[in-house]
Formats: C-alpha cells, structure tokens, sequence
C-alpha cells in the first residue's frame, strides 16, 4: 500500500516539475508549487516508512536514496524560484532532471 501511494506520488510530482518548467503564469506556477509541496510532505513519510524496512539490508543504499530525494526537493524549489523570475535555463533543469534519475533507480533498486 506504501509502496503504491509512494510510486504515484512520484510520478506527479514528476509532472508537476514539467509543468513547473512549462507553466505560463506565477498564478500557475503558485498552485503547483503549493501541490508539488504537499506531495513533499506525502513523500517523506511514506519513503521514511519504506525505509525502515529497507535499512537493515541496504543501509548505504537507503541513506543515498534519502539524500539524493532532499537534493531532488531543494532543486525544485530552486526551479520554481527561478521560473518565478522567468530565468529557467539548462543551468536549472539538468539537476532535477538527473536527481530523479537517480532517486528512480535507488528506489528501484532497494526494493
């Protein structure tokens, strides 16, 4: 059940982060901003739940995963400040990019 509720608020966050990129107006960019925060607060907890489960065998893994995930959030947020500005350039996009390609396969690996 956590692992399903975990994986689909992934894949919308992953979404969000497009649409971030592509959003039109700051009225845009607020609501998903104030979404891609509450699936944060979704992710964290199922993800610290799994990982109770997951630490005893992969506790390098886990703690690599867990990392890279609030990296994946702190760029985010450095997108969604910077597409506020309209400056989203390579610069920002390549880090969310390559952070969940990384969580993707961390997390499909511990389990």
């Amino acid at each position: 059940m956590f692992v399903l509720i975990h994986l689909i608020s992934a894949f919308i966050l992953l979404i969000l982060a497009i649409g971030i990129i592509l959003s039109q107006t700051n009225k845009q960019l607020g609501a998903m901003m104030v979404i891609s925060r509450l699936l944060y607060i979704i992710l964290l907890v199922t993800g610290i739940y799994l990982a109770m489960y997951t630490f005893g065998y992969h506790p390098f893994l886990t703690i690599a995963k867990f990392i890279c995930a609030l990296g994946l959030i702190g760029t985010i947020e450095v997108l969604g400040a910077h597409k506020g500005q309209s400056t989203v350039g390579i610069r920002q996009v390549l880090p969310v990019g390559a952070l969940f390609i990384v969580v993707i396969i961390l997390g499909f690996t511990l389990h």
